[in-house]
């Protein structure tokens, strides 16, 4: 794996944990208009009320697992993070930061640190080729 494989983790791991959290999010709204209409509903029969008791539990039980998927991913990021900062060179700290753990578009980066794109993606591959991927 390069140097560059292994930052761009990151960006695959960040994007996979915003979709679970959405996901989660959308469960946790459906149980609880379920839970709502389940309250305001006097004359639910008790298999009716058992299903969707079931359906809730159901839709808890996926969105523990969404989050456990979270913390797995959220080990990524940590790692990727641990090795961008143990770069000496405090240019190329920056950017793989901006990059890599800050989720900034190149753009972004060039006019933060007020250098040209063609500067910046010199130096970048500078901060790629002195990475040393091992965080312990």
């Amino acid at each position: 794996m390069t140097a560059k494989d292994f930052l761009e983790q990151a960006f695959i791991a960040h994007q996979e944990i915003e979709l679970r959290l959405e996901e989660i999010t959308r469960l946790q709204s459906l149980a609880t208009r379920t839970t709502s209409t389940l309250k305001s509903t006097p004359c639910i029969s008790t298999s009716a009320t058992s299903k969707i008791e079931k359906v809730i539990a159901d839709m808890q039980e996926k969105a523990n697992r969404l989050a456990d998927e979270i913390q797995e991913l959220s080990k990524i990021t940590d790692e990727v993070s641990c090795v961008v900062d143990k770069i000496k060179n405090p240019v190329e700290k920056r950017i793989l930061k901006f990059r890599y753990v800050n989720f900034f578009s190149w753009k972004q980066i060039a006019l933060i640190m007020k250098i040209s794109n063609s500067h910046l993606f010199r130096l970048h591959n500078d901060a790629l080729k002195n990475l040393v991927v091992d965080c312990k």
